[in-house]
């Protein structure tokens, strides 16, 4: 075969096998990186990337702490979060000038926790935006590169189910007014299991996870029609749980989206592990027990069925009463 029409062959077959991985790319994620300037990157070719290429740059742009608890081999941690959207911090292009150095078509692949997590997007804009011709975002993320390799997750817990005792969790801090939604009387101490309710409803979600903007939409539903029923309004609290945030981004979002209910931070995820969840958001009906503790009624994993969670949650609230 002539040497132009092999060459012909091989680029409509790498022009098929381009479009044909694009197309596995949510349209949202494939729009973001046509705009942001930077290629996609699956697992495999990652693998692929990793044995090859000596100057591969990987940047793991989640918080330290979750670094901390596991990383992809090789990546440095330069954390982003959505006040990097509108331009990040000198520092921190600084620091990235300085890993990548100035050979502008070095491999730079970036990634945060999951396909929901929008760090990884912010930070591979930003930084073809700093004139790096070579940027790939691993939208997988974190939990994306544990599915394939499985080696690396912590055990799993078993998910908790109606009739399992709740974890224990600090809900601090707390104002007055906090104080006097929740039960929390003067000597009380500031945890979960404090409350002073029948019942509580609590949201797990993070910041960063548009399911969980569009969960919070739905139990913000449940609040409004909660507070037009006396009786629901009397017996039943409402707690949300920002997961793998920190203060400030969940208290910056609990105002944008208008959280009418109480807002607490779980930094290091360890609530949400307890439960045995993978997914955001989880929605976890709870009653509590003769012993005043806090035991499962109903859990809600994900987006699906908010109509019948809510009915369910309602008999449930006002049985016996």
């Amino acid at each position: 075969m002539p040497v132009r029409a092999l060459l012909a062959l091989l680029t409509v077959l790498l022009t098929v096998s381009v479009a044909a991985h694009a197309a596995d790319w949510p349209e949202q994620i494939r729009h973001e990186a046509e705009v942001g300037g930077y290629r996609l990157v699956d697992t495999p070719e990652l693998n692929r990337m990793m044995a090859a290429d000596k100057s591969l740059l990987i940047l793991d742009v989640r918080p330290d702490y979750e670094y901390r608890d596991g990383h992809i081999p090789g990546a440095v941690n330069v954390e982003f979060d959505l006040g990097d959207e509108h331009g990040a911090a000198p520092v921190k292009l600084d620091r990235i000038r300085r890993l990548a150095g100035a050979d502008t078509s070095r491999p730079i692949v970036i990634y945060c926790r999951s396909l929901q997590c929008l760090r990884s997007a912010i930070a591979a804009r930003s930084v073809a935006a700093m004139g790096y011709d070579n940027v790939l975002r691993y939208a997988k993320g974190w939990f994306g590169w544990l599915d394939t390799h499985p080696e690396l997750k912590p055990k799993s817990r078993a998910e908790l189910g109606p009739g399992d005792p709740f974890p224990s969790f600090p809900i601090t801090p707390l104002n007055p007014e906090l104080r006097e939604y929740l039960g929390l009387g003067e000597g009380k101490k500031s945890i979960l299991q404090a409350i002073g309710s029948e019942f509580l409803l609590v949201q797990i979600f993070n910041s960063e996870c548009p399911a969980c903007v569009k969960g919070l939409e739905t139990v913000k539903q449940y609040w409004n029609r909660v507070q037009n029923d006396p009786v629901m309004a009397e017996r039943l609290r409402f707690v949300g749980i920002a997961s793998h945030d920190c203060p400030t981004d969940a208290e910056a979002f609990a105002k944008r989206h208008s959280i009418p209910f109480p807002v607490f931070t779980d930094p290091n995820g360890s609530l949400h592990e307890q439960t045995g969840y993978s997914s955001l958001p989880v929605t976890f009906l709870l009653r509590k027990s003769a012993k005043g503790r806090w035991q499962v009624v109903m859990v809600k994993d994900g987006l699906g069925g908010a109509s019948r969670f809510y009915r369910d949650m309602r008999s449930s609230v006002k049985t016996d009463f």
